[in-house]
């Protein structure tokens, strides 16, 4: 079975990112298109009873679509700003990455 071509990297600036995965969850919502999602939090609780989240989410045939980080409360609240920080965004055949940290 033929392998879809991996989509071209593209290093963008975090608020590139975040536009482009709030376009991508508009899209799927729109296509009626459920993503689904695997959780990873820290064992460990910060002082303000927080974790720290690494949401991994997939389309439905299993390719990533996304990974953010967040900060969640016990009661599910979202820290900081309230909202997730995509770290990467698979959509329309790019995927959209941090830029690496430069070396001092």
């Amino acid at each position: 079975m033929d392998r879809p071509p991996r989509p071209l990297v593209s290093f963008v600036d975090d608020e590139e990112r975040r536009q482009i995965y709030n376009r991508m969850v508009a899209e799927y919502r729109r296509l009626g298109i459920a993503l689904t999602s695997q959780i990873t939090q820290s064992p460990n609780v910060r002082s303000d009873g927080s974790r720290t989240t690494i949401e991994r989410m997939f389309t439905p045939d299993g390719r990533t679509a996304a990974v953010v980080h967040y900060f969640e409360f016990p009661d599910g609240r979202i820290g900081a700003s309230g909202r997730k920080d995509p770290k990467r965004v698979v959509f329309e055949g790019v995927d959209y990455r941090e830029r690496p940290a430069e070396d001092e």
